[in-house]
């Protein structure tokens, strides 16, 4: 990926804008756009660039990322300073798995490919993920937008994700307490016959800050 195509999609993201609008606002071709977007076009020519940096406000050395974009060195930072909205990553179950990715930049990556805003109070290393099936029904229905929060505490009833031995990717659970110990109890009825697992601290990848759902 182009830094060109890079910072586009940043500066897009903050405004929610896609490439149709965009090109529509800036009067180019679609398939110019596009091409910017995407990377498939990392050097573009000038006359394409002018009339992108001028309707973000930047020069095109900056578009560029050839001088820096005052307030833009967090992806996100605009956003949440003018709105309190966080912007995260949306990932899917098998990599949040694996969460968290081994590098700030990798994350980064995850922001530029697809993202969400949320007004929860959740920590910078949070991350959203869609419920693809009826597996946590019926509390979280199939199509919702679950936000993880990575570094608070869960507490007795609240809902996890978690990594369940021989599993390949992340779980829905609810915490129960009993005692000193925490356990994880499945949300299907169907499955809430079985045995809970006791968890430990590794288990556990973030508590459900916050469920969204929309409705055709």
């Amino acid at each position: 990926m182009s830094k060109i195509s890079e910072i586009l999609k940043r500066l897009m993201a903050e405004k929610e804008l896609r490439t149709a609008e965009l090109a529509r606002q800036v009067n180019l071709p679609q398939p110019t756009v596009h091409r910017i977007v995407t990377g498939v076009s990392p050097n573009p020519h000038m006359g394409s660039l002018v009339p992108i940096a001028e309707f973000f406000n930047l020069t095109v050395e900056q578009l560029r990322g050839l001088h820096p974009i005052p307030n833009f060195d967090n992806i996100g930072s605009p956003m949440q300073r003018v709105t309190g909205w966080r912007q995260l990553p949306v990932i899917t179950l098998a990599q949040a798995y694996h969460w968290p990715p081994e590098s700030e930049e990798e994350r980064h990556k995850m922001l530029l490919q697809l993202s969400t805003y949320t007004d929860a109070k959740v920590a910078q290393a949070s991350f959203a993920t869609t419920v693809n099936d009826a597996s946590m029904e019926p509390y979280f229905p199939e199509g919702s937008l679950l936000v993880i929060d990575c570094e608070s505490k869960p507490n007795d009833r609240d809902f996890v994700l978690a990594k369940l031995e021989g599993a390949s990717e992340a779980v829905c659970r609810q915490i129960l307490v009993n005692g000193g110990d925490t356990y994880l109890r499945p949300l299907s009825p169907e499955l809430q016959a079985l045995p809970m697992t006791k968890a430990t601290d590794d288990m556990l990848i973030g508590r459900i800050a916050q469920s969204r759902h929309n409705f055709r």
